[in-house]
Formats: C-alpha cells, sequence, structure tokens
C-alpha cells in the first residue's frame, strides 16, 4: 500500500486497564483494551492546492500566510504520526477553485488529496458546478476513455478515486449511482460509521439543468433514515459529515472554540439541525460556511475548519473495546502553517506540476492600469465596489445592444481583484469569476423585476437576504422593519421603475436558470445568450475600462438598506 496512510499506519496507542464484569452470577476479572483513534477532516478547499498566488488564508493576528496543500499535508504527517487515524473531506474539494486547479478541471486537486490519502468525502453543492454528469463521468470513466469528453489536463489523474457520500440526494433510475450515503470502517476492533450529507439548499446554489434527476431531501430526515440503518450493523461510532454550517451571528458573543463550549451561539442553517438532531451521532463534521468551530451540542461533538486548507481538523476519539463503550471525545483546528520544516515536498511537487501547466494562460496581461477592488460593502450599502464595476462592465458591453441594466449575484464574485502594479491578468479575472458561466440579455417588465427583488430574502431557509450588485443605471433603496424586508424605492435611469414596461437587462446564466432562486429571470422574454462571462469581461475591460474608471461611478452606493 502507498500514500501517506500506509506511511504513518502504526500499532495503535493501547492501555490496559483493569475493569470488573458480572458474568452468569460471578465476578471475573478483565482487560479493558482503551483505543485511541483521530478523523483528520478538511472543508470547504475549493481546490487551493498552491501556497501563495493567491495565499489561502492568513493567520488572524500576526497576519502570516496559512495553507497550501503541501503544507497541509505535512502538518497531517506531523499531527498523525504513531496514530491510527482516517482522513476525509467535508464538501466541497473542488468548484470556485483558483486558475492553477480550474484548468485542469480541477483534476489536480483530486489527485493531491488522493495522494494525501483522502478516500471519502461529503458531497458539497461545489462539486455539482459543471454538472452532475461530469462529476460521475470522473468516477465512471476517468479522463482516458473514449467516452468521456473531458481530456487528461492533468499529468498524474486518470480518475476520481474519492467516494462522496449523499445520504440526502437521491437519483433517477436513468442516473448512475456514483454517491453512497454512507461508510462503515473497522480499525484495531472500532467501527465507525461515517455518514455524508449535503446542503438541500444546493438545487438554488448550482445551475438547475446540471442537476436533473436528483432529488436533495431533508438533511435531518435523511439522516434518521440512514441512522435506523446503520444500528443494525452495530457500529460503535457514528461520525456525521454535513456540508453545511452556522456562524455566530450576535458579535457580542464568542465564538465556540472546544469541546466544553456550547453550539447556542451558532446559527444560520445550522441551528435547525442541531434542534432536530437525531440521538446518536457522536461526532458532527461541518462545512459550507467557512467558519471556525469546536462546541458540543447536547452529547454531539460539532467541528468546522474555516476553509481552503487553512486549518486541519483533528477529532480525538478514546473508546473501550471491552465494554464498547466511548470515553472521550475532542477536537483542535490546527492552523496550516507555512513552515518549511513542514512541507511535504512529495505534494509540492505536484503543485508545482499544476502551477507549470497553467502558467502560460494565468499569467496572460488582460489590461493595465486596473485598480485593486474588493468586496466589502461600500459604506451605509449592500454594494460592493467591486459588484459595482463587474456590473457596470457587463452593462457597457457594446455587443448586448441598448440595455437597462445588469444584475449579478453577490455569491458569483468569488474573490477581490487584486492586480499586480494594476497589471491584471487572465489569473486575476478569473479568481474574481470562476464558475463559467455565460451573459444572457432578457427582457424583464417592471413587476418582474420587482418580483426578482423580493426573490434576494423570500423562501431562504436561513432568513439571510442575498443582495445582487447592480449597474451604474439602477439605483434600489430597501426597508427594514424588524425581520421584515420590503423594496422602498427603484429607479432605471433615473426614472421610477415602471410595472408594464419591458426592460432590457444583463445577467449571467446561473441567475436566468433559476440558481440562487431567482426562478423569475427564466419567465423573461428575447433572450440571447452572448458568451463565457471570463471572455466577454476581457474584451469589455479593454473597451470600456477608461470610461468606467473616469466616471469613478463604481465607487458610489446603489443598493441601500435602510
Amino acid at each position: 500500500m502507498t500514500g501517506l496512510l500506509s506511511h504513518l499506519r502504526r500499532a495503535v496507542p493501547v492501555i490496559f486497564a483493569g475493569a470488573l464484569l458480572l458474568v452468569y452470577g460471578s465476578v471475573r476479572p478483565v482487560f479493558a483494551e482503551i483505543v485511541h483513534f483521530s478523523i483528520f477532516s478538511v472543508n470547504d478547499f475549493h481546490g487551493h492546492i498552491q501556497s501563495q498566488d493567491p495565499t489561502p488564508g492568513v493567520t488572524r493576528e500576526q497576519r502570516l500566510p496559512v495553507g497550501g496543500a503541501a503544507y497541509l499535508s505535512g502538518h497531517l504527517k506531523r499531527q498523525a504520526a504513531g496514530k491510527n487515524f482516517t482522513f476525509v473531506g467535508v464538501g466541497d474539494l473542488v468548484g470556485a477553485s483558483p486558475l492553477i486547479s480550474s484548468l485542469t478541471e480541477d483534476q489536480a486537486t483530486f489527485h493531491v488529496l488522493g495522494e494525501m490519502g483522502m478516500r471519502f468525502s461529503a458531497l458539497g453543492n461545489h462539486e455539482l458546478d459543471r454538472g452532475f454528469q461530469w462529476l460521475a463521468t470522473q468516477y465512471r470513466l476517468g479522463c482516458k476513455s473514449k467516452w468521456n469528453p473531458s481530456q487528461c489536463l492533468f499529468d498524474g489523474f486518470d480518475s476520481l478515486k474519492i467516494q462522496y457520500l449523499a445520504a440526502n440526494v437521491s437519483t433517477s433510475e436513468y442516473l448512475p449511482k456514483v454517491f453512497l450515503p454512507y461508510i462503515v470502517e473497522e480499525k484495531n476492533g472500532l467501527r465507525i460509521a461515517y455518514i455524508g450529507l449535503v446542503t438541500q439548499d444546493t438545487p438554488k446554489l448550482v445551475v438547475p439543468t446540471g442537476i436533473l434527476g436528483l432529488v436533495f431531501k431533508d438533511e435531518v430526515e435523511a439522516l434518521q433514515g440512514v441512522l435506523d440503518q446503520i444500528r443494525r450493523e452495530r457500529v460503535d461510532v457514528v461520525v456525521v459529515m454535513l456540508h453545511e454550517g452556522g456562524a455566530v451571528v450576535d458579535r457580542s458573543r464568542d465564538t465556540p472554540s472546544s469541546a466544553s463550549s456550547d453550539c447556542s451561539p451558532l446559527q444560520g442553517n445550522l441551528r435547525r439541525i442541531l434542534d432536530q438532531l437525531p440521538a446518536g451521532v457522536d461526532v458532527l463534521l461541518t462545512g459550507h460556511t467557512h467558519q471556525e468551530y469546536i462546541c458540543t451540542h447536547k452529547d454531539t461533538l460539532v467541528v468546522q475548519g474555516l476553509s481552503y486548507g487553512t486549518r486541519l481538523s483533528e477529532v480525538m476519539l478514546r473508546f473501550d473495546t471491552a465494554t464498547r463503550t466511548l470515553l472521550k471525545k475532542d477536537a483542535v483546528n490546527h492552523v496550516v502553517t507555512q513552515d518549511s520544516s513542514v512541507r511535504d515536498e512529495r505534494i509540492e511537487r505536484l503543485v508545482t506540476q499544476a502551477r507549470e501547466q497553467t502558467a502560460a494562460r494565468s499569467q496572460a496581461l488582460v489590461a493595465d492600469n486596473v485598480p485593486g477592488l474588493t468586496r466589502a460593502k461600500l459604506r451605509d450599502s449592500e454594494s460592493s465596489a467591486l459588484g459595482n464595476f463587474i456590473a457596470d462592465l457587463m452593462y457597457h458591453f457594446e455587443p448586448a445592444g441598448n440595455v437597462d441594466a445588469a444584475l449579478i449575484n453577490t455569491g458569483s464574485l468569488r474573490s477581490d481583484l487584486s492586480p499586480m502594479n494594476g497589471r491584471m491578468t487572465y489569473g486575476d479575472i478569473y479568481s474574481v469569476q470562476p464558475f463559467g458561466n455565460d451573459w444572457v440579455v432578457v427582457s424583464l417588465t417592471g413587476e418582474q423585476l420587482l418580483t426578482a427583488l423580493r426573490q434576494q430574502w423570500e423562501g431562504r431557509r436561513d432568513g439571510r437576504a442575498r443582495f445582487m450588485q447592480v449597474s451604474e443605471s439602477l439605483e434600489i433603496s430597501y426597508i427594514r422593519s424588524g425581520d421584515t424586508l420590503s423594496v422602498e424605492t427603484v429607479k432605471i435611469k433615473g426614472d421610477p421603475i415602471s410595472l408594464d414596461r419591458q426592460y432590457r437587462l444583463v445577467i449571467n446564466s446561473f441567475m436566468f436558470a433559476g440558481g440562487d432562486g431567482f426562478d423569475i429571470f427564466a419567465k423573461g422574454q428575447n433572450a440571447i445568450v452572448l458568451g463565457r462571462d471570463i471572455d466577454l469581461l476581457q474584451q469589455s475591460f479593454k473597451a470600456n475600462l477608461k470610461k468606467i474608471l473616469a466616471s469613478q461611478q463604481f465607487l458610489q452606493p446603489r443598493v441601500v438598506l435602510r
């Protein structure tokens, strides 16, 4: 056996403790075998195999760089030395990835994580960014089959070896069965069940046409069904890998950071899941919200390790095999520092290979004198300078014709725009818009546009509004009264919106297909697909950059919440 797992597997540390058991009315001494086992995990890796350009993250205090696959692997080796362990994922291992991975259709990331010893993971919503059929093909055919439209884009990768778990996803009878609900592993007499779940909101987070034939069920209901099944398999420990999470909304409360902490500060969809969580779940590994926390809810240890491979989560179990009792469970989120002494050179060579294979395209110059722009909200608004800027590039794109406005979902802006010395490369702009959407021009009535604005908050399980970014031709104000949001005013090119008038809008194909819950856009008229966003952005940068910079309109708030 090769790879990190075989390299590190050692005899399990065992403690023998005297115990007494009553057997048929007599007392006889027996010895309990205390097994120690660690579960290492990473959530929301998003293809961040690189350690710089862009740096996956920084420490909070000293602002030191952290992350990178070579360092993640090195820390895993260091922390796992002498232990019995498993290394798992909690979803979004790929998708919305940096160019170094995305240009290989994330084959580089799949290969690197496989070389690190990862064998299975919960499914994440971003694994479906390219559609279910793409993911299924990576399993069944790999990239060397003549039946696979994909190419082998990373030397060494032939097919996907990481098994995805998704107990709350069912597929139609006409689709291949590539997901398992759970896996049971037995090591040193300890039987552990790993159950995978993905957020039920997935249909709103990916292009709907890419998941036709898939049904995403309520996470808790699906979990209960699986628990009933695995109880018959006599497992000792139940670990749920849930690609859904929470966050601390009330900033007056501290983020829980240890097994002794209570989970009550965590809100969002995780709050509902915890409130309904069935008994019998020993560990709940979470993801999706890119947060860092450790806490205990009733008898369940709950963990999330930030994102991008900047943390390596470790759950430590202490188990008595004589009484079949889980004696203790604890957790820590190890910071993946970029310490040269810990770097795994074998993994670093794979990352270098990926960088060399993608360098020419990534470093191609698109435009000069481009300012750095962030996704941070402008003062007293829901607009960001970057969101305004991208929407203006869409609005001023001449082949779109005489349009009235452009709108883009905030979630499509994956990173800040950070050109070095004003020189913006293909890699810079790809980091901002990595999803491969098309731009679509479509006509909506004023009433339909108002419906789209209300869909920013209506029908969302977590109760959070997802405000779109808009072009300079749009001015929108909202009113919040308690927990209720409403549209106050909308002006298009300086005039109040007219409910009956047809407005020509530029949006992306994700929104047009109903992504993020915006199903009203598909009801528009006279839709025209203009082309792939990354290509059209380059054209619009070259044609409209000077005009947009001269106006400085992108620095002004356009979406105001009163």
